[in-house]
């Protein structure tokens, strides 16, 4: 049993801070939340004050890689490692990423091997400390789609490659629909599946109660995903008013990922040897913040993920804010909705009796000072504590 105190309790169901808040803890859920006069505990729970700090859910990255690391720069060599070495660096994201206050991850495509499946599982069974994790598996692209990876060309192709994820243990399907920022010869408007193709990918998925998650940042091929039934578009950079109302029509969510765009160590310092990636880096850099604003202001779903900036979901925070959205939807959008997009509303995203014990705390108040998400004191997931375990 655990008791904890903060000066603040930030719960994500959409009510007002709670001023001297509580959280009690018992059998790794939630048992009690609220003010302290009306949350305790029975003597010998452990108790941990962190004084004038704020209590909320963990945080959900719903957008994340597990073996590229963007800020070492080398992303292309990174992308042509052996299996192993990808694996342990894998293994130190995690780690990365649980301190950071990420309690669960939604992995959205690694180029082969099933890496982030044999992660999962590891994490699952207690042997490996990280954040809960969804796994997606391969990410499906065709011969000449974004990313690396087995490819796969025409219906059958994706078909069966959709049925490989799942027989290996996906929890969701990634399919490559568009180019991407970082790629030296696509625009972040082709696209590489056809309406077909991305049809037959959402019909095997949800057949199997799989959802879908597309790369897809504008123009036909972001479309085609909307009308072809994808669950969530991830990046979304250049989505029209017809895209939106459409996203608006189908219940799709977005994942905003900022992070590769606006960090300084994002795209453009790992990729400052190549110009025309430069150049695209930085015409998003100019647009990003209108168009998801338009997205939020439509009442689109939306949530946010970290993409390969680990450890750097709190920076994701403060660029919606700076885009105009309050530090209280922000966060909103990073557990509540994020929780809601991974399908887990049901154990993790507020903090409410009966779910998950996933809490983190944070000096001062996040509302205040966005930023305060950066400088996480308390990593709780599932009721074991991890911000004092010390990692290499």
């Amino acid at each position: 049993m655990k008791l904890l105190k903060a000066r603040w309790l930030i719960d994500s169901i959409g009510r007002a801070p709670i001023d001297d808040g509580r959280v009690l803890i018992v059998d790794g859920r939630i048992a009690a939340v609220g003010r302290a006069d009306t949350v305790s505990a029975s003597p010998g729970a452990e108790v941990i004050d962190l004084g004038e700090a704020t209590l909320l859910p963990g945080l959900i990255d719903v957008h994340g890689h597990l073996s590229l690391d963007m800020s070492r720069g080398d992303v292309e060599a990174q992308l042509q490692e052996p299996t192993p070495e990808r694996l342990i660096r894998g293994v130190q994201i995690l780690r990365r990423n649980l301190k950071a206050g990420i309690t669960t991850m939604r992995l959205c495509g690694e180029s082969r091997n099933f890496i982030d499946i044999a992660c999962k599982r590891a994490v699952t069974n207690g042997r490996l400390p990280g954040p809960r994790l969804l796994a997606s598996g391969n990410a499906i692209t065709s011969s000449h789609g974004h990313g690396l990876g087995p490819a796969a060309d025409g219906v059958d192709e994706v078909r069966n490659a959709v049925r490989r994820n799942i027989q290996a243990g996906a929890d969701l399907i990634k399919i490559m629909v568009t180019g991407g920022l970082s790629g030296k010869h696509e625009s972040p408007f082709s696209y590489s599946y056809s309406f077909e193709e991305i049809a037959a990918a959402v019909e095997e998925a949800h057949r199997a109660g799989k959802r879908v998650a597309a790369h897809a940042h504008g123009g036909t091929g972001l479309r085609y995903c909307l009308e072809a039934g994808v669950d969530t578009i991830e990046h979304g950079a250049y989505m029209s008013e017809d895209d939106i109302a459409l996203a608006l029509e189908k219940k799709a969510w977005v994942v905003g990922t900022f992070g590769v765009v606006f960090h300084p160590d994002g795209l453009e310092r790992a990729f400052a040897h190549v110009p025309s990636i430069v150049e695209k880096v930085r015409q998003a850099r100019s647009e990003i913040g209108h168009n998801f604003k338009k997205v939020v202001d439509a009442g689109v779903r939306y949530t946010l993920g970290s993409d390969s900036m680990q450890g750097h979901l709190a920076f994701e925070l403060e660029c919606l804010v700076t885009f105009g959205v309050s530090p209280f939807e922000a966060i909103i959008a990073a557990t509540k909705r994020a929780a809601e997009a991974c399908g887990l509303e049901a154990h993790i995203g507020t903090l409410e009796p009966g779910k998950w014990a996933d809490i983190i705390g944070v000096p001062g108040n996040p509302l205040d000072d966005i930023t305060a998400l950066r400088r996480v004191n308390l990593v709780i997931k599932a009721g074991t504590r991890y911000d004092q375990m010390s990692f290499p």
